[in-house]
């Protein structure tokens, strides 16, 4: 069976939405915007700004991710604030001002599952502080040119003033060591989760 974009966001009455929400028929009624596989994006009016006649709807973003866990949408990075300014917006504004906070959260959560994804597959390069003892310190300052600095560090007298130093000094030399790590991660370019890059290619 041929999966489908289902696009509902142009059906949505925005201002009969916040009317029936204000009235409490409706409120805290979830309504699907798009879905596509096991990807789907919906809102919900989340509160009512009389102060300032501001409607604020909460979208999230669920989907499965390349580990095949399920984004529920209760992650911080999951989800995004979208506001409807009564006085100043237009339904045809806000669906605009929709499309363009669902875009920016789906970008924002397959950038997030890439990274996940680098970090997990490169984790054996990644070097933490505790490998570093004295020695290994020692020579790697030597073999990054900054033996001098490592000196100046041994040599002041004040005993908590030195070792604040010298524990920035070895995440100086952590920084020198991971780069390789850095930019194997930087550079990853993985599968996205598939069905969420898809409502982003047909949200164009």
């Amino acid at each position: 069976m041929t999966q489908e974009l289902v696009f509902r966001e142009s059906k949505l009455d925005w201002i009969k939405v916040i009317n029936l929400a204000l009235n409490k028929k409706d409120w805290g009624k979830t309504y699907l915007l798009y879905t596509y596989g096991n990807a789907t994006v919906d809102c919900i009016m989340k509160n009512y700004d009389f102060e300032r006649d501001v409607a604020i709807f909460k979208i999230r973003c669920c989907y499965i991710n390349n580990d095949g866990k399920y984004r529920d949408g209760s992650a911080r990075f999951n989800k995004e604030e979208v506001e409807f300014y009564m006085k100043n917006f237009t339904q045809e504004d806000f669906s605009g001002i929709m499309k363009k906070s669902v875009m920016k959260l789906i970008n924002y959560c397959l950038s997030k599952e890439n990274l996940y994804k680098a970090e997990l597959l490169y984790r054996d390069m990644y070097f933490y502080s505790y490998v570093l003892d004295n020695k290994k310190v020692e020579k790697l300052a030597e073999q990054y040119n900054l033996t001098n600095i490592l000196d100046s560090v041994n040599n002041i007298d004040d005993e908590g003033f030195r070792q604040n130093l010298y524990d920035e000094f070895v995440v100086v030399l952590l920084d020198r060591l991971n780069e390789p790590y850095f930019e194997r991660v930087k550079s990853y370019v993985g599968e996205s989760v598939f069905s969420l890059e898809k409502i982003k290619e047909m949200l164009k």
